[in-house]
């Protein structure tokens, strides 16, 4: 994976397996596609909110489209790759 080029900018994945952002959303690490694009919706759900932070396609190496996302009150911070037709996309949770 080609994240890790880039996670200097940003800190590094979190092996923490589970971020409860309020009531109702949850984000961890997984490959699922149904949850990856739960999260990504959420998300930009919430930045249009400015509830959270984004740059998008911030890995720029990356073969995928993505998202950098950081909530504005815990600073909790995750990467959205998104998912194509072959691919289920990836969540990655992100410390600093």
């Amino acid at each position: 994976m080609k994240l890790a080029a880039h996670l200097p900018l940003i800190g590094k994945t979190s092996d923490q397996q589970v971020w409860s952002l309020g009531p109702s959303m949850e984000i961890r690490n997984t490959k699922l596609r149904e949850e990856v694009q739960e999260v990504y919706q959420w998300s930009l759900a919430q930045t249009a909110l400015g509830q959270l932070e984004q740059i998008p396609n911030w890995d720029t190496a990356s073969t995928w489209h993505n998202a950098w996302f950081r909530d504005a009150v815990s600073r909790k911070q995750w990467v959205v790759y998104l998912p194509d037709q072959a691919w289920p996309g990836e969540v990655r949770l992100v410390t600093t």
